[in-house]
């Protein structure tokens, strides 16, 4: 068997996977590369979800219209949410939808060139920074739909016997007409809805699992749609066979504990000063250094402001907790400039980091200094690049905080505490 993580070859067609840089985009939008006389139009979403046990797995269809009397080509962006990884798209050449081969993004370059030069259109899908994909869309025909699917991949996040399903409701200004359709098994109990502007009907079971379908026209969504599923108790496996190969979905339930984890008595601060930093919600920043300090008690502190640049490091020694001073500093930032997170050079007396950025830069190298202690990567920004932040948190210990989606008191439980955690996976006779 192999693992449901890894994706299968797909029916071949000149499409591929690549992973660039580029800027983040709050929703999806088509630009069309060269003026038209009139605006294409996004004219439908049908949205079709499979939930199984943790694992979901989402298809987002996008039908546009172009009313104009010439052939356009345009590039689509298109945001996830955290967690959420594309795993599959498809685009209609011909009046048939083709799906496409994910590949890496030096291969991809070049079946990409490949392709161009011998007179065939390929879309070329790309992983921009931040969670954001773009993809060119060509050809989109005079007076002709174009349908374009993304498909994406997330595990569900389990909080208080729960997990939740998000699906970002906010496609256009008026969307002629918006279909839903959720499936969910591997749940004792039906899911609700929890959040969402759909007035939406409740799920109902269909066979082994729970289904929901709703229809709306002429929709002006915002915010996020959610369903709270509940857990199932005891493990789960699911199976699936696809063009002659099994695959399996695993989950096996660990009792997690928590403690209180030792604070350092020195620590850096290193806080994204660049134009973006202004857009952080700066309060929840605050709130949790003040549970931190609350905790830590006395620390020596280094205040590392980063812009294109860092600048000096300032002292700080908070006593009893009263880290007042550190705040007035604080305050008094001037958000201004690029942003090169790189750019910043380790206290080498420093016990742990504490990085407050939206991850998300736009000059110099583009990564994080290693820094040899545990790092904490703290966002507080509703764009954030949320992959990055994370991965350079867990390989040094320490954790990614997502201040954006997290109570107060969940993100200092975050970063208070330590947990039990996975170090490792086995299998017997699974592949890949």
């Amino acid at each position: 068997m192999r693992l449901a993580s890894c994706l299968a070859a797909l029916a071949a067609a000149a499409f591929c996977l690549p992973a660039v840089a580029a800027a983040q985009s709050p929703a999806p939008q088509l630009v069309i590369a060269a003026p038209a006389e009139r605006p294409v139009e996004l004219r439908a979403v049908a949205v079709r979800t499979e939930v199984s046990g943790s694992l979901a797995h989402t298809a987002v269809e996008l039908t546009f219209h172009n009313p104009n009397r010439r052939m356009l080509e345009g590039e689509l962006t298109f945001p996830l949410l955290d967690g959420q990884h594309v795993v599959g798209m498809a685009m209609d050449l011909d009046g048939k939808l083709r799906d496409a081969v994910p590949v890496d993004k030096a291969q991809g370059q070049m079946v990409f060139e490949d392709v161009t030069r011998a007179r065939i259109d390929p879309a070329l899908l790309s992983l921009t920074q931040g969670n954001n994909y773009k993809l060119r869309v060509y050809p989109i025909l005079p007076e002709r739909d174009k349908i374009v699917v993304l498909r994406y991949a997330e595990t569900l996040a389990t909080r208080h016997g729960k997990q939740t399903y998000r699906l970002p409701l906010h496609y256009a200004e008026r969307l002629p007409q918006l279909a839903i359709d959720v499936r969910v098994a591997g749940t004792a109990a039906a899911p609700r809805v929890a959040r969402g502007n759909l007035d939406a009907p409740g799920f109902t079971r269909d066979g082994d699992a729970f289904a929901m379908s709703v229809v709306r026209r002429d929709f002006r969504g915002r915010g996020t749609f959610e369903i709270d599923i509940p857990v199932a108790p005891g493990s789960q496996a699911f199976t699936q066979t696809v063009a002659g190969t099994d695959y399996f979905h695993a989950e096996a339930p660990v009792t997690v504990r928590r403690a209180p984890r030792a604070l350092p008595q020195r620590v850096t601060i290193v806080w994204d000063s660049s134009g973006s930093g202004r857009a952080r919600n700066h309060a929840r920043e605050f709130a949790l250094l003040d549970a931190y300090f609350g905790k830590a008690r006395d620390v020596d502190v280094r205040l590392v402001r980063v812009r294109d640049a860092a600048e000096s490091p300032l002292a700080f020694r908070v006593i009893d907790g009263d880290w007042r001073a550190l705040r007035r500093a604080l305050d008094a930032t001037v958000y201004d400039g690029a942003t090169d997170l790189g750019a910043f050079v380790p206290d080498p007396d420093a016990r742990e980091v504490l990085l407050f950025t939206d991850g998300i830069t736009n000059f110099g190298v583009r990564r994080l200094p290693a820094v040899g202690v545990p790092l904490y990567t703290i966002s507080a920004a509703a764009r954030a690049d949320a992959p990055l932040l994370r991965n350079a948190a867990e390989a040094t210990g320490g954790r990614f905080i997502d201040l954006h989606t997290t109570t107060a008191a969940d993100a200092a439980d975050a970063l208070l505490t330590e947990s039990s955690h996975v170090t490792a996976v086995d299998a017997t006779g699974a592949t890949d």
